[in-house]
């Protein structure tokens, strides 16, 4: 509990403004055990090839981000993972967080995220990133071309606004 306070604090200073982010090359079994197979398979198809996304990223403060894209800051194109992990690598990167939450995270009957969800979305806005929240359960009814337009329509959105609409 004091550690999620302390987050909550330094997240609200003005100086949290630039995500920090390393890939973890490993991560706590419980959180291994869904690969988000459907979500990243959209996400070849859509970006084509690995080098343009992380997968399971995990963020100083201790979050994990199931996807992440970095884009220029108009949002149009998306840059190289190799690009943005170089020493003295680009300022001006957009990152987007696709997180993927099963259909106990949400309110019931909703698609408002409840809880430990809801604090996690927040703060990672404040990190600075774009939040794509993809709804697990209705993600995999998708067709595969909808899977694809509906990341492709939240993740090249042109307004700066947070994809707040799930799938």
């Amino acid at each position: 509990t004091g550690f999620r306070s302390s987050l909550c604090f330094e997240l609200e200073k003005p100086s949290a403004t630039k995500p920090e982010a390393a890939a973890v090359p490993e991560r706590p079994k419980s959180v291994l055990a869904h690969t988000h197979t459907s979500v990243l398979m959209a996400l070849h198809s859509l970006l084509g090839e690995q080098d343009f996304f992380c997968q399971n990223v995990h963020l100083a403060n201790d979050y994990y981000i199931d996807f992440e894209v970095c884009m220029d800051k108009d949002r149009r194109n998306v840059i190289p993972v190799t690009e943005i992990n170089e020493p003295g690598s680009r300022t001006d990167v957009k990152r987007i967080a696709v997180i993927c939450a099963p259909l106990t995270s949400f309110c019931l009957g909703t698609a408002h995220p409840r809880g430990k969800l809801a604090m996690k979305l927040r703060h990672l806005r404040a990190m600075g990133y774009h939040v794509v929240l993809v709804h697990e359960q209705e993600f995999e009814k998708m067709k595969i071309e909808d899977r694809v337009l509906f990341l492709k329509s939240h993740i090249f959105a042109k307004d700066t606004a947070d994809s707040d609409r799930k799938s």
